[in-house]
């Protein structure tokens, strides 16, 4: 992890009132008046993670960058040590992140910038690159190829529905500190963050020891009782109805006009290399052209398969250097 001198926490206030708490790393020495010359980039984390995720590979980038840089890895609404929405409003979306992000680059001043996203934060950057195009340099987009419906099963709508509002209800009990019943909870007690770390590790993604270590170090709080709970706001935990359209997501992403990196691992449990989905999401991404009729062509789309990278490929000790290595190539010299 980069030296405590280079990386500080920071928050913001977005739009919304909700205060987005990260983590910024940066060169060490004065701080730099070029803006041309600064390196600035924003990283999103993944459903359930926070800020952490970027730990190994913001420290590595920071030590091979040449330029000032200011690195900065946010808990989006919901996650980590961030804000939670109201309690009236029953699930987060991918445009509520995106304005998140939009707030965030405003507070900062920050007119122009490289974006990167790790799985549905890719998605969440994605969504604004196509939104906001002027706004970037580039996109990085970790196990991402935009958002992909994959959570419900055709004819499983009513059920699917009867679930969602049962938790929904369990949910607004527990914020009201209202039980019913301990057995429809949904919030899960640890003895310590060891033990959460090792129940994190044979999640739906799994991942090492050290790499669930850091995720819950910033996702985890203790009570009176000196138990662990994740403060992960547990709306995030319940699917909502509200469907992507395929052609609608695809159009989204064609009005991207920066160069977008995609590294993906070849040992993920989420994207594979056969996925016809996964292939046309990329051709979509390299079909772009220029609007510049001067310049002409397409819009430089690069992709890096991982050998033997998992879902958390740039947070993995394996295979976080060969990440770092590919971003770094992809994002140095930019005008």
């Amino acid at each position: 992890m980069a030296a405590e001198e280079d990386c500080q926490e920071v928050a913001f206030i977005t739009s919304n009132g909700i205060t987005v708490a990260g983590k910024k790393y940066y060169s060490p020495g004065e701080p730099c008046t070029d803006i041309d010359e600064e390196l600035r980039i924003l990283a999103i984390h993944g459903w359930l993670d926070n800020a952490n995720s970027y730990n190994e590979f913001a420290s590595r980038f920071l030590k091979f960058s040449g330029r000032p840089t200011i690195f900065i890895a946010i808990d989006l609404p919901g996650h980590g040590k961030s804000g939670h929405v109201a309690r009236a409003v029953s699930s987060y979306f991918l445009w509520d992140f995106a304005l998140a992000v939009l707030d965030i680059s405003i507070s900062l001043r920050w007119e122009r910038f490289v974006l990167l996203g790790h799985s549905m934060g890719g998605h969440v950057a994605a969504l604004f690159a196509g939104v906001y195009p002027e706004k970037l340099k580039s996109l990085v987009l970790f196990e991402s190829v935009g958002h992909i419906n994959r959570l419900n099963v055709p004819g499983d709508d009513a059920a699917s529905m009867r679930k969602f509002i049962d938790r929904r209800r369990t949910v607004n009990l527990e914020e009201s500190s209202i039980t019913e019943n301990s057995k429809t909870s949904i919030r899960n007690v640890y003895e310590s963050v060891e033990a959460a770390a090792r129940v994190r590790m044979e999640g739906a993604t799994r991942v090492s020891f050290e790499a669930a270590m850091a995720l819950c170090e910033r996702g985890l709080t203790n009570d009176s009782q000196n138990k662990w709970t994740w403060t992960t706001d547990k709306r995030l935990l319940m699917r909502h109805f509200f469907q992507w359209d395929h052609i609608g997501i695809e159009n989204i992403m064609s009005s991207i006009e920066c160069k977008v990196l995609l590294i993906l691992g070849c040992d993920s449990a989420i994207l594979k290399q056969q996925d016809p989905l996964v292939n046309n999401r990329i051709a979509v991404l390299r079909n772009r052209r220029k609007k510049d009729q001067d310049k002409g062509g397409f819009i430089e789309t690069r992709v890096q398969w991982i050998s033997k990278g998992t879902h958390h490929l740039h947070l993995e000790h394996d295979t976080v250097d060969v990440v770092v290595d590919n971003v770094f190539d992809f994002v140095t010299g930019l005008k």
